[in-house]
């Protein structure tokens, strides 16, 4: 079940919503708050292991010496299965959905909202969390009430 709270205060999840212009940028009229999010793993795995793998891919076929750090040790752990790759290094997990799936994993959870119901918008990914079958996300939301 996926949990959300505001400034440690647990709202409903329709409140919420990613910023989809300027994501991660300031500049804004409204109010800061902190949010924290609770998903479970699987949740993101289901949704995002087709990417995950296609990320993978393109960097097999295409990745240079650059690469960031990240990169690089799942290059030596030859690119493991999402799923694996929970188990095999939590940390380094967590460090690839902060950096390459967060804000696409957001954005699946939370489709555009027409009806304007939205008191949050997501603004930025500061952390990522594994707590056993939990990923915890944390940051800026961006309060419109």
């Amino acid at each position: 079940m996926v949990t959300v709270a505001i400034n440690g205060i647990e709202v409903h999840v329709d409140s919420i919503r990613v910023r989809a212009m300027n994501f991660g940028q300031g500049g804004y009229e409204h109010s800061v708050v902190r949010y924290t999010l609770n998903v479970p793993v699987e949740t993101l795995i289901d949704q995002m292991d087709s990417y995950y793998a296609e990320f993978a891919k393109d960097d097999r076929e295409c990745g240079g010496d650059d690469e960031p750090e990240i990169i690089l040790r799942l290059r030596e752990l030859a690119w493991p299965d999402l799923r694996d790759l929970q188990s095999l290094d939590p940390a380094l997990f967590s460090a690839f959905v902060k950096r390459f799936l967060s804000y696409d994993f957001l954005v699946t959870l939370w489709k555009t909202d027409p009806s304007g119901r939205a008191k949050y918008l997501i603004n930025t990914v500061d952390t990522v969390d594994l707590r056993g079958d939990t990923l915890v996300f944390s940051g800026d939301a961006i309060g419109l009430a």
